[in-house]
């Protein structure tokens, strides 16, 4: 009766997500995006590992009271530019690939969505840390045992269809699924099916569907200019040193948020304030671009 109450509790809570996911993927990549549950089983090593073949990138949402959390992976093909960054443990790179900021700033948004699932399915408030991204070479892991693994099918546009999972730790499935009376009236199981693949969705429903994480607060950074000094040079500046950068007069600034290009734009004063005026955006197809192998 146990499992059967976490194996409801766990699709009830996929049907949510899966919504609330597809609506964020969809406005992030201007293309509808497509989600299913193949199956939830318990975990099993040596099935996990075939399916990783190789490295797998892994993604962490760990609930903060219990330091534990959901673990997704998906093969590392499907990233190839990420993958390498994290072999290196950024070392090597000039700069954080365009894969590892989207990621970065999808999971943070998936945490938010996460959180209100949470609250609508399960009625239970919980806070996640800051996701972690790392490469998984199937090593085992003890906390893994008795845990639930979901295998998910997706596909962007018309792009090939891939396959990532989930694991669900035991601590997490006794302690936030283990849920007897979730409205039955309300959840109905249905045969799944893949439905055509029409325009992205624009009514007001899935625009509301998203509305809740409008408050999300992000970084925004003006980059005047930039430039390259020896340790020398900087040991020897002081007051009244001129620093001279590597843009012109009069020539765009960047805006950033969350560390990655967002507009350009030019600088003008507002109330004594330094403002920026934007004069270009940069598409959202360039900015994702890098995503899709």
């Amino acid at each position: 009766m146990k499992q059967d109450a976490i194996s409801k509790s766990l699709a009830k809570f996929d049907q949510l997500l899966i919504k609330q996911a597809s609506t964020l993927l969809e406005t992030i990549f201007n293309e509808p995006v497509h989600i299913t549950v193949d199956e939830t089983k318990v975990f099993d090593m040596e099935e996990v590992r075939n399916f990783i073949s190789t490295q797998a990138i892994r993604v962490d949402f760990i609930i903060t009271e219990k330091n534990k959390g959901f673990v997704y992976l998906a093969n590392e093909a499907l990233v190839p530019g990420l993958a390498n960054y994290l072999r290196s443990e950024g070392k090597a790179a000039s700069k954080v690939p365009d894969s590892m900021q989207l990621l970065l700033d999808v999971a943070e948004q998936l945490n938010v969505i996460k959180k209100q699932c949470f609250e609508e399915v399960l009625h239970k408030k919980v806070e996640f840390n800051n996701p972690n991204i790392l490469l998984w070479n199937g090593k085992i892991e003890l906390a893994f045992n008795d845990s639930l693994v979901t295998y998910y099918s997706a596909k962007i546009g018309n792009t090939t269809s891939f396959t990532f999972l989930r694991i669900t730790p035991q601590l997490i499935s006794n302690n936030y699924f283990n849920v007897v009376d979730l409205g039955d009236d309300q959840f109905e199981a249905q045969k799944g099916e893949f439905e055509e693949f029409g325009d992205s969705p624009t009514n007001v429903d899935a625009q509301q569907s998203i509305d809740f994480i409008h408050d999300l607060e992000l970084l925004v950074t003006v980059e005047l200019g930039r430039i390259t000094m020896t340790l020398k040079d900087m040991l020897a500046l002081g007051p009244g040193s001129i620093v001279e950068l590597n843009k012109f007069a009069g020539e765009p600034v960047e805006v950033y948020v969350n560390n990655k290009k967002f507009a350009e734009g030019e600088v003008v004063v507002i109330d004594q304030n330094f403002a920026v005026r934007i004069t270009s955006l940069v598409a959202k197809r360039d900015r994702f671009a890098s995503l899709r192998a």
